[in-house]
């Protein structure tokens, strides 16, 4: 389903890393992720942060930006590497020969860092689409715990991201070198959210410029909007109140003209039709029994219990939780905000249609999917964009996964381990491109083209 492919179609490129010429056994993973916004504090935050893949250390920084050494080859894939940001009068050093160094300059940054080591480098690349979406829960909800903490009318400095909002994220791995004593970049990955990146729509819809919708209707798709969007970034309880705003809006708008319609078809006066079904409305504005059920039945000889009996049922408990939600600020759980959102589409969508409506649909119409993604790594969030070279392949492969990157270390002395040259091979070795998605999104969108 389109709607799962924000958060569960996540392409990872990993490269795989023979061991390191110091002969290292100590590897542990890292990523970071360039926020849009510079965050408000005097120093650095460092928190440990407990996730569903262990304990990583979560830390914020404005003085950091993000340095690729790219290949004069351009099928060579670059070193992507945080960096503090240059003062005044400094330039960027020298490239070795055949490298030239790109800068990308952040406004913040938040890394993340395992506290668990591995014992190879490829254990620690390891499922890294699954740390890495892990890991984004949780800056989702640190960055709102920071938002909630400013003053009311600085909130708009920052604010929770997701995965969507960011689109591509950089991970690494780092090994301990034992003749310097610390720890040395190794290699780097990738990983994109395929409905970020997207070159090509994956769907088209009819949209009609200057078409207009009723103000009662038009409320109704906004609110559902923002509610996706809130659950995207993990404010669960927005989507609980806005999804059900939604269908509060539709429902009195809809008692009010199917009753004014019966009244006045009776032979009452419009004006006099309109007082009374308002009379009506305004006695049962919050009782969605009466709305979706008894009152509408009376008006129209439809009733949601009548039509779809388990939707109804759902929302009358859905209902108590939204009250608890308003009233006492209880939490939700994502899946139950998933729930109510889709269960709100379904009945906005019937409220439209009891009124005669043309309302529109749930989901494209499979005629109109696109049965192919198309898409480039990017981070919007950089104040220098500029294509990757070589990141990941630019070539089209609609049979098979994309070219491996193999990272293969020249033999270098130990203190230049970080410094290691790297090729590209498509012919050995496992795949290297991971795709996190969820059993729906493989059944619709089957293949996918890299560009």
């Amino acid at each position: 389903m389109l709607f799962r492919l924000q958060e569960n179609a996540l392409v990872s490129i990993n490269p795989n890393v023979p061991p390191p010429a110091c002969g290292s056994t100590r590897f542990r993973w890292t990523m970071h992720v360039a926020l849009p916004f510079p965050l408000p504090v005097l120093k650095c935050i460092c928190v440990e942060v407990p996730t569903s893949y262990g304990r990583f250390e979560l830390a914020f920084h404005n003085h950091f930006d993000r340095r690729y050494v790219n290949a004069e080859n351009p099928a060579v894939p670059p070193r992507v590497s945080l960096v503090p940001k240059l003062k005044d009068g400094e330039v960027d050093p020298k490239p070795s020969s055949g490298f030239v160094i790109a800068r990308e300059h952040l406004q913040s940054v938040a890394l993340f860092r395992s506290l668990s080591e591995y014992t190879t480098a490829d254990a620690a690349f390891a499922e890294n689409a699954e740390k890495v979406k892990a890991c984004f829960l949780v800056l989702t909800d640190k960055l709102s715990e920071i938002q909630k903490a400013l003053p009311f009318h600085a909130t708009w400095a920052v604010y929770p991201i997701s995965l969507f909002d960011v689109g591509t994220i950089h991970h690494s791995v780092e090994h301990f070198c034992p003749k310097t004593n610390r720890w040395e970049f190794l290699a780097s990955g990738i990983a994109m959210n395929a409905a970020r990146q997207l070159s090509a729509p994956l769907f088209v819809a009819d949209f009609e410029p200057g078409k207009t919708v009723h103000p009662a209707l038009d409320l109704a798709y906004e609110l559902l909007a923002e509610a996706q969007l809130s659950l995207f970034r993990r404010l669960r309880r927005l989507t609980v109140l806005n999804s059900c705003a939604a269908v509060e809006t539709m429902a009195n708008y809809v008692f009010k003209a199917r009753r004014t319609a019966q009244v006045s078809a009776a032979g009452m006066a419009l004006a006099l039709a309109e007082t009374t079904a308002e009379e009506e409305r305004k006695k049962h504005r919050t009782d969605h029994r009466f709305l979706l059920h008894q009152g509408l039945k009376g008006a129209c000889g439809r009733s949601l219990c009548d039509d779809y009996q388990k939707d109804y049922i759902r929302f009358c408990d859905v209902k108590e939780d939204r009250h608890m939600v308003a009233h006492a600020g209880k939490t939700v759980s994502e899946e139950f905000a998933k729930e109510c959102f889709e269960l709100c589409c379904r009945i906005v969508k019937w409220l439209g249609e009891v009124n005669g409506w043309d309302v529109k649909p749930i989901i494209p119409e499979t005629k109109n999917c696109v049965p192919s993604l198309k898409m480039e790594s990017r981070d919007a969030h950089a104040l220098i964009p500029g294509r990757n070279r070589g990141y990941p392949p630019h070539v089209r492969n609609s049979s098979s996964c994309p070219p491996q990157l193999n990272y293969i270390p020249a033999s270098p002395p130990c203190g230049d381990c970080a410094e290691a040259r790297m090729h590209v091979s498509g012919t050995s070795g496992n795949s290297s491109c991971n795709l996190a998605k969820a059993p729906s999104f493989s059944s619709v969108y089957a293949s996918y083209a890299w560009e």
